[in-house]
């Protein structure tokens, strides 16, 4: 684990290829992917990275990603209710990846989630709560954790 004496810790919420590449049906119906371009946020996003990581600074990715089966997916919300039918944000696919460009730094913690909150049904607020970062990659892992700077997002 990645802790930082001063407790600080940088997260970083779906940028994944669905949502941020021009390649992805969001990316691309959105707008996102060209925002992202157009006023260079991964060369900044990488910036704050490299800089948390040199701080010692514990580094979180989470990331939407559904299971097989769609069992996960919320199908009446406005916002995610039609990816079975899209085929995108299951797990373990080219969808749920983080963008290749993002840096991820070895001992990242990569954990995946399945509603527009990152606190939703993941250790996020567990991994905070006090005396800080004495949960083991078991205990992450376990609930819904992807492991660590294995670069497969939600896998």
């Amino acid at each position: 684990m990645n802790n930082s004496s001063a407790n600080n810790a940088l997260i970083i919420i779906d940028y994944i290829n669905e949502i941020a590449s021009p390649e992805g049906k969001l990316g691309a119906l959105k707008g996102y992917a060209a925002y992202i371009q157009q006023f260079g946020v991964v060369a900044a996003l990488n910036r704050l990275i490299d800089r948390a990581e040199r701080d010692g600074s514990l580094i979180i990715f989470v990331n939407l990603g559904f299971d097989e089966a769609w069992l996960e997916q919320p199908k009446t919300s406005p916002i995610f209710g039609k990816a079975h039918e899209f085929g995108i944000l299951q797990r373990g696919t080219w969808s749920t990846e983080v963008l290749p460009a993002v840096h991820q730094p070895e001992g990242a913690l990569h954990l995946c989630k399945q509603r527009v909150s990152a606190f939703y049904a993941t250790p996020l607020a567990s991994i905070f709560a006090p005396p800080w970062g004495e949960a083991d990659d078991a205990g992450w892992r376990s609930h819904g954790s992807s492991g660590r700077g294995s670069g497969a997002g939600c896998a």
